[in-house]
């Protein structure tokens, strides 16, 4: 049997900048297990081989197909289904990740056999050991938890099961070792991501992450997580927990770990600004141990609008945030959303913040009610498209209510146009993207 693991894209407009290329860890923790059952497979990812999947199909001729992806990418991951079994009638199609495990009927296709819509590599394995040579015993798969299978052109859904742990090998990082020089987040060369955690423990309603294992957090065991870390053959390492520093006391460990194990590389993560302001020390000794940038949900300007997101922060723990990590030399890309009530005076206090504030990098995100999080329910009746490219919060998916929609986007990417015209940081990295002036990598730190 020949799998291949394709992890699917959609352009963006950020696409013709790639301020980010990563490695598909979810497809690496896959060709773990199948090296275990010495099952022959093959990684694609575009962005990292340069491979277009369609040469890639007839090529490899895959017994079975497995796409990953995210919203954006469904339309794609639908046509690259439709393209393999016009290829070959016989070929199996799996499809999982973070959109298929909450929205797995929208890839209910003639096309697709199988969408898993559970976390953990457990059920993968339960759904290989159900092939029998390149054919699927249907009887075996009935009882395989979290899946939805088709069979006689009927689709059927089994229950899921919640994980009780997070327990995750280590990835097998050949694929990344081969493409390493091709990954980057913005001025930071070869950098590898990391999983310590599943789902988030906080109940913001816009949030798409909490809802994942059905919305029970889990963390990984510390002594895996350094385990992990000390066979990552890079320097930088990108911690991709939807909130990295939650707990005192974890963190804490976190820290004791790298000094004990002498480990040396930089980290970046995601964090809320709550535990930053409460917990300046913690910086400082994340700072110690190589942490250099921290992904903030700064969200608003405002108390109202912060409490109306659930969101359980202030504007006050937005300013002691900006300066514990001034203070620590760690630097901040802020996270922000721009409302649909947004008028013209807001979008402009909030640029009249950030340029108070001296924030170089940000990203503004428009209000995007994402399928699956409880704050679409709210909002089903509003959203005007059903394109699931245009969910990259870059697009408006519903009419604003203050101003025409050329008037909103206006606003918004003046925003982003403040910042270019503002931020030497981000100027640079247009240059070195586009022109190829900077090839170079400097300490963006000093800059």
């Amino acid at each position: 049997m020949k799998i291949l693991l394709v992890k699917c894209h959609k352009k963006t407009i950020y696409s013709y900048l790639q301020p980010i290329i990563t490695e598909p860890l979810e497809l690496e923790y896959i060709s773990t297990l199948l090296n275990e059952k010495h099952i022959n497979h093959m990684i694609l990812d575009r962005l990292l081989d340069g491979d277009n999947f369609r040469d890639a199909c007839e090529r490899y001729n895959p017994d079975v197909l497995m796409l990953s992806g995210y919203i954006t990418a469904v339309g794609t991951i639908l046509s690259y289904s439709d393209y393999a079994k016009g290829l070959n009638p016989k070929v199996k199609i799996i499809v999982g990740g973070s959109h298929a495990e909450i929205n797995f009927e929208d890839f209910f296709s003639p096309n697709i056999d199988i969408v898993v819509h559970q976390s953990g590599l457990s059920v993968i394995e339960e759904i290989l050991n159900c092939f029998q040579d390149d054919k699927i015993d249907y009887t075996s798969l009935k009882t395989v938890k979290g899946i939805a299978y088709q069979f006689n052109q009927i689709w059927n859904v089994n229950d899921k099961s919640v994980l009780d742990s997070y327990d995750m090998p280590i990835p097998d990082r050949s694929y990344f070792n081969r493409h390493k020089s091709k990954t980057r987040y913005m001025f930071y060369p070869e950098i590898a991501i990391l999983k310590t955690s599943i789902s988030c423990p906080y109940q913001c309603e816009f949030c798409y992450c909490r809802k994942i294992n059905q919305g029970i957090y889990l963390t990984r065991k510390m002594s895996d997580i350094i385990k992990e870390i000390k066979y990552i053959p890079v320097e930088y390492i990108w911690i991709v927990d939807d909130t990295f520093l939650i707990d005192r006391f974890r963190a804490m460990a976190f820290i004791e770990s790298i000094k004990t194990y002498g480990i040396n590389k930089k980290f970046i993560a995601y964090s809320r600004v709550d535990f930053i302001a409460e917990n300046p020390d913690i910086i400082k000794e994340l700072r110690d141990i190589g942490l250099i940038e921290l992904i903030v949900g700064i969200e608003d300007i405002s108390n109202k609008k912060l409490e109306s997101y659930h969101k359980g922060t202030t504007e006050n723990a937005n300013e002691k945030t900006i300066q514990v990590l001034g203070d620590n030399n760690i630097r901040l890309t802020a996270l922000f959303i721009a409302g649909i009530d947004f008028r013209k005076a807001d979008f402009n206090n909030m640029k009249k913040w950030i340029r108070s504030k001296k924030i170089d990098s940000y990203t503004v995100s428009i209000f995007t009610p994402m399928k699956g999080t409880d704050i679409y329910n709210l909002y089903k009746d509003d959203i005007k498209t059903r394109e699931l490219s245009r969910f990259d919060f870059l697009h408006l998916v519903m009419e604003p209510i203050h101003m025409s929609r050329l008037r909103f986007y206006l606003n918004f990417y003046s925003l982003y146009a403040d910042q270019v015209f503002r931020s030497r940081y981000i100027r640079r990295f247009i240059l070195r993207s586009w022109f190829g002036w900077l090839n170079n990598f400097d300490d963006e730190r000093k800059i």
